[in-house]
């Protein structure tokens, strides 16, 4: 149960983890107008420049006290969202301006995170978000914020390697002592 519960957690964090290890230099995406949807991969560090919309929403996230209030625009003839946080350095973002974002770009396809975003914007202005891809740049998220997640990985990491050596010691030795 430890084994499949470290490495359930080492899997879950897999695009945290990969994402720590991308490039630090962002890759620059251009104007929202000229976007290429083909071209644009998933889990990597971009800048993009867009006008952001009124179709927006607010969340709360976070545990244990450590919440975070957030908000999802939408930009302007793009299937791309962004995500600011409303407290982290007291910046407001305002519908109808234009804005150059840097972050972490998303494919939302390729995540089962961000379910409330999605759920939210198909419910209110009929996304589809299975027939297309849409895309979520979290404004300000850089590689280096989550240098604490393949920390956390390494002893979950042993923990599996104990554990599995020590089931096959006892499988070996059971196996001898039948024979």
């Amino acid at each position: 149960v430890l084994i499949g519960a470290a490495a359930y957690l080492i899997f879950s964090l897999g695009d945290l983890i990969s994402y720590y290890f991308a490039s630090k230099q962002p890759v620059e995406l251009g104007d929202t107008q000229d976007l290429d949807y083909s071209k644009l991969g998933h889990n990597y560090l971009v800048t993009l420049t867009g006008i952001t919309t009124n179709r927006a929403a607010s969340a709360t996230a976070g545990i244990f006290g450590l919440e975070k209030e957030y908000r999802y625009f939408l930009l302007a003839g793009a299937r791309v969202f962004i995500q600011v946080s409303t407290n982290k350095d007291g910046t407001k973002i305002k519908a109808f301006r234009k804005m150059k974002f840097k972050g972490r770009l998303v494919n939302l396809k390729k995540t089962n995170d961000y379910q409330h975003v999605k759920n939210y914007f198909f419910k209110a202005y009929l996304y589809d978000f299975a027939n297309k891809d849409y895309f979520l740049l979290i404004h300000g998220q850089e590689p280096s914020n989550f240098w604490y997640f393949p920390l956390l990985c390494l002893p979950l990491a042993i923990i599996i390697v104990i554990n599995l050596s020590l089931m096959i010691r006892f499988y070996l030795f059971r196996r001898r002592d039948k024979a």
